[in-house]
């Protein structure tokens, strides 16, 4: 029995460690997905503004020629 012991013993260890690291992420959740989105938009508002750079400086060029 004693054996038996150990084992559940570290079973239930290991289960508790489980369950902090995944409450420990659940929590990280949000702040990563807030992360992603500001990267998202940030990408976003960089490629506009160079293909408004872009169509811009082609339309001044055809005036001037």
């Amino acid at each position: 029995m004693a054996a038996s012991d150990g084992s559940t013993i570290s079973a239930a260890i290991d289960a508790t460690e489980l369950l902090r690291s995944t409450r420990s992420l659940s929590e990280q959740m949000v702040i990563i997905a807030g992360g992603g989105l500001l990267l998202g938009i940030g990408v976003g508002v960089v490629a506009a503004a160079g293909i408004t750079y872009w169509l811009k400086n082609r339309r001044i060029e055809r005036r001037l020629q």
